[in-house]
């Protein structure tokens, strides 16, 4: 397989797609509803390709005032970088107690090899009393109107949901509704128990978070999202695999973790 197709910009959007939606994955078996200790958390990790790192990521949580911002960053790097720039960061804001998403926004910035380069900036403002998300964009401004069910959350905000207050336990099914302002999807997980080698903590006993999930700029076709974190007291994301339909397996590795 080529590198130029394995690195084009359908792929990595899917991949990015993919990251973020592994927020949802990894705290679903997080049980404690009071307000955490730290400031801010980081998770920073490493993307790898045919053993290559080709992209960075991170994923943050920072308490600010009555709310919470969460952001993820995708950076593609090394080999990748000539075929396919992305850096590209999503942002959600979440009401403190009720961990209800106020607003979600895609800061998009790539460019294909021989294409031209997307830049623009989108938010998404919820208004669940009206089962509805409004999607601003400027240059040129645009405004659109999504029709979505009460429950709906953006990755970001459904990570923190379950990674401070809701509980799922090992075996069951959970299905959530995301919206991530391109698709609206149904998503269901299910949690197993797994022992994993990491790179920051050796071998481990880990709690493991999957979902099949429909690829569009595939057919369609099936993959699988998988999610590692670890289970003691700290339920560290450690590790993240998206098993892409006709290009195998990308891992996120955790790689280092900042607490404030």
């Amino acid at each position: 397989m080529g590198i130029v197709s394995v690195m084009r910009s359908q792929f990595l959007r899917n991949v990015a797609l993919a990251g973020f939606i592994c927020g949802a994955l990894f705290p679903l078996l997080f049980s404690d509803s009071q307000s955490p200790e730290w400031k801010s958390l980081r998770f920073f990790y490493d993307a790898k390709k045919m053993g290559l790192t080709v992209l960075k990521f991170s994923l943050s949580i920072e308490r600010r005032d009555s709310r919470y911002c969460v952001t993820a960053s995708f950076r593609t790097i090394g080999i990748a970088r000539p075929f396919f720039r992305m850096d590209t960061t999503l942002r959600s804001y979440v009401k403190e107690g009720s961990l209800e998403p106020v607003s979600y926004e895609r800061e998009v910035n790539e460019k294909r090899f021989l294409s031209k380069a997307q830049r623009f900036k989108e938010i998404l403002y919820f208004h669940p009393e009206d089962s509805k998300i409004l999607a601003v964009r400027g240059d040129p401004p645009r405004t659109r109107e999504v029709s979505v069910p009460p429950q709906t959350r953006d990755p970001l905000a459904m990570f923190l949901n379950y990674y401070l207050g809701a509980e799922v336990r090992v075996g069951d099914q959970v299905t959530l509704t995301i919206y991530d302002g391109v698709n609206l999807r149904d998503v269901s997980f299910s949690a197993a128990r797994e022992e994993i080698p990491t790179r920051l903590f050796g071998r481990i006993q880990t709690m493991c978070v999957k979902t099949r999930t429909f690829f569009s700029t595939f057919d369609y076709q099936e993959g699988t999202i998988k999610a590692w974190y670890t289970t003691d007291e700290r339920r560290y994301p450690v590790q993240i695999s998206i098993d892409l339909p006709s290009l195998g397996t990308i891992t996120f590795v955790l790689v280092k973790v900042e607490v404030r």
